[in-house]
């Protein structure tokens, strides 16, 4: 008798310990090199872009990552998509192909007269290349050459392409959002609603309706093809909506400082699914065979069934403050650092360059609850440009105190 209790206890706490990671978010490995800017799955394979680090896969849900960059001559893959049998990179140094799963990669730059590429997007027979900085281009032969489209952008730098039927949609960074009807050709900005000189992370398009995920942690809905938007945020929290991904009816938004929420009434309401989510900074997201993956801006990843955060949710993982990644980064001349305080107290938020010496201060004041960003131009104490390279910002909220890295590039 005893021996068949003492092995009933231990499948019992075996199914006790166990059960809780299959209902929860778990953390795999990460790539071995850069910070993890997009996922996109193709095949047997997850694909990562990383800043700094080139392309990675995994073929065991995140356990192991190889390196996949042979042949990329710029390690900053800011976009990865697929089209057939090819996967596509957009970098900071143009356009690569890989027909052979990320084993070789070609150039598709000919005719890009800027190739700071963070944004990819196939509609139909075209092929449509966001840049920061230099609009939108479009090839009709797969990348092989490229053409300006970007008459009536009046904001060059293209965040996310996003189309919905034959409309083709823009969400630039300080501009709003941009549509065109004519592939390219032409472009009108259609911003009513949205707040002004908005910057756009994330687009999607989910059930006819458009969703616009900004920095300021608002989400909008159109259900006219973005002739008007309206608020659609109802239980998001954070600061930036960085990434927006569909399944079926269900709507997901990532947030930096609020983590994972989920929606399945077209963003009217929405509900945090965190459970064992560690770190709520959470700045892309994609759904991979029956997995969600979440990577955190300091490029940690973590995975959960999409099956059980649909039917589970959990309050948002918070902090007493929060400090987010700068947007644009790299960047030039200027960067958004949002930053969230969860109680009223004094902050500081101050720039310093790699010898630890202080560039800047930005911020020092009392602060009451709320999400803030503040833009660096660039400038010194003086006045004075500084010169490229790596400096770091730091928020100091009370007791609370953060740093993160990043890069201006001229």
């Amino acid at each position: 008798m005893n021996s068949v209790f003492r092995f009933l206890f231990a499948v019992f706490c075996l199914f006790v310990t166990a059960s809780p990671a299959l209902a929860q978010w778990v953390p795999t490995n990460k790539p071995g090199a850069g910070v993890i800017q997009s996922l996109v799955g193709k095949g047997a394979n997850l694909f990562a872009g990383t800043f700094g680090g080139g392309v990675f896969f995994t073929a065991n849900g995140g356990a192991i990552w190889t390196p996949a960059s042979n042949g990329l001559t710029n390690l900053n893959a800011f976009t990865l998509t697929v089209n057939g049998a090819n996967l596509f990179a957009g970098t900071g140094g143009g356009v690569f192909v890989s027909a052979n799963n990320g084993a070789s990669w070609s150039p598709l730059s000919n005719g890009l007269t800027n190739t700071f590429v963070v944004s990819l997007l196939f509609g139909g027979t075209n092929f449509f290349a966001g840049t920061n900085g230099g609009g939108v281009f479009r090839s009709t032969n797969g990348g092989v050459t490229w053409n300006p489209a970007s008459n009536g952008l009046t904001n060059p730098f293209v965040h996310v392409l996003a189309q919905n039927g034959a409309n083709l949609f823009a969400g630039t960074d300080g501009g709003g959002v941009f549509l065109s009807v004519n592939n390219g050709t032409s472009w009108s900005a259609v911003n009513t609603g949205l707040p002004p000189a908005a910057f756009i992370f994330a687009l999607v398009e989910s059930g006819g309706n458009l969703f616009a995920g900004t920095d300021s942690g608002k989400l909008f809905r159109s259900t006219d093809n973005g002739a008007n938007w309206t608020e659609a945020h109802e239980g998001l929290s954070g600061v930036g909506v960085f990434s927006l991904v569909t399944s079926g009816t269900t709507l997901f938004a990532v947030t930096s400082g609020g983590g994972v929420f989920l929606s399945t009434d077209s963003g009217a309401n929405w509900t945090a699914i965190n459970d064992g989510l560690r770190d709520p900074d959470i700045h892309a997201l994609t759904l991979f065979g029956t997995n969600l993956f979440a990577v955190t801006g300091a490029g940690d990843v973590w995975k959960r069934p999409v099956v059980d955060a649909v039917t589970s949710a959990g309050p948002p993982a918070t902090a007493p403050a929060s400090l987010a990644q700068n947007v644009p980064n790299p960047f030039n001349p200027q960067t958004m650092i949002p930053f969230t305080i969860q109680n009223g107290s004094d902050v500081r938020l101050s720039i310093y360059d790699l010898t630890g010496r202080q560039v800047r201060e930005l911020v020092r004041g009392h602060h009451e609850p709320g999400s803030y960003r503040t833009v660096w131009d660039g400038l010194n104490a003086t006045g004075t440009p500084v010169a490229s390279g790596v400096y770091f910002y730091k928020l100091v909220a009370g007791t609370f105190g953060e740093t993160k890295k990043m890069m201006l590039l001229k």
